[in-house]
């Protein structure tokens, strides 16, 4: 198995959850330089970039386990820039797209997208995977125009691939680009006890870290049927992200931890002032339940 991107957020949690339910599995990791999960059989501290390829090829198609069997992408950045956006979100699924499909042919390929490729709807509707994808950020763009890579390679046979539409997930060691990681930071400081953010009036779709990796592992081992390569994964319920702030910060209980919002949205996503996703294709095709309740992600982000 190989994760790219498994330094990550996202991809640490593949890493664990693939050894936790493949004991016997070969896990390998590739991205930038970082820390190496000690869980890790190889890793190859690369940049999946075109210019890499050779490199990336001979490590996919030699390692401790021979010729790899299954990717998960675990890539991109959470970037609203559109050059970095296209560099990093969309030519790199390029790039191990052909690494991975020049090594295995038709190899299983798990992608993950993001909620961000959806139109925005009103309250109370549900995003289900037959709405409009019409991003309304260069990020969202982005992440659109990698989903669409992994599509028609699954359609020529290169690889077979799945899409895993991810909502926002939440859990220990999120980058400060993100809100919960925001909070995440400052909870680590101790100098200050106010937390400045913009508008938390919004409603997002939050999930689990390790129900999103959970769900990369049974894409891997119950490949869903033809014409069904795009899944939802969130919740399956809205909260409004300053319910998320107040919740991060009562599970610290962290002595005068406040915060306080001003009226300056979000440059990623701050379009849309709802998501909530239907999940219901996931749980059927791949038996997949995100069931962690939300007292246990709050605490288990704040402490680890």
């Amino acid at each position: 198995m190989l994760v790219a991107g498994s330094s990550g957020f996202v991809g640490r949690h593949v890493v664990q959850a693939l050894k936790k339910r493949l004991s016997d599995a070969a896990v390998y990791g590739i991205g930038r330089s970082g820390t190496r999960e000690n869980s890790l059989d190889a890793f190859l501290p690369v940049e999946v970039r075109p210019e890499n390829l050779w490199e990336i090829r001979r490590y996919l198609s030699s390692g401790p386990a021979g010729r790899i069997d299954a990717v998960v992408n675990c890539l991109g950045v959470l970037t609203n820039d559109p050059e970095s956006a296209a560099r990093d979100n969309v030519r790199t699924t390029e790039a191990l797209i052909e690494a991975a499909s020049g090594v295995a042919p038709g190899v299983a390929f798990v992608h993950f997208g993001s909620a961000a490729e959806y139109a925005p709807l009103y309250p109370p509707q549900k995003t289900d995977e037959t709405m409009p994808n019409h991003p309304t950020s260069a990020y969202g763009e982005s992440k659109l125009a990698a989903t669409r890579l992994v599509l028609e390679a699954g359609r020529e046979s290169r690889i077979r691939g799945t899409v895993l539409r991810l909502s926002n997930p939440v859990g220990p060691g999120m980058p400060p680009t993100t809100l919960p990681g925001k909070v995440l930071e400052f909870l680590a400081s101790t100098t200050e006890d106010v937390l400045d953010l913009g508008d938390l009036s919004s409603y997002r779709d939050f999930v689990d870290v390790r129900d999103a990796a959970n769900a990369a592992v049974l894409a891997l081992l119950s490949p869903p049927a033809t014409g069904e390569d795009v899944f939802n994964i969130g919740s399956g319920v809205a909260r409004r992200a300053r319910d998320l702030v107040r919740g991060l910060l009562e599970a610290s209980a962290r002595p005068g931890a406040t915060f306080r919002e001003s009226s300056q949205g979000s440059a990623r996503s701050g379009a849309v002032d709802w998501q909530e996703m239907d999940v219901s294709r996931a749980r059927e095709a791949l038996g997949w339940n995100p069931d962690t309740p939300w007292q246990e992600t709050l605490r288990h982000t704040v402490h680890g």
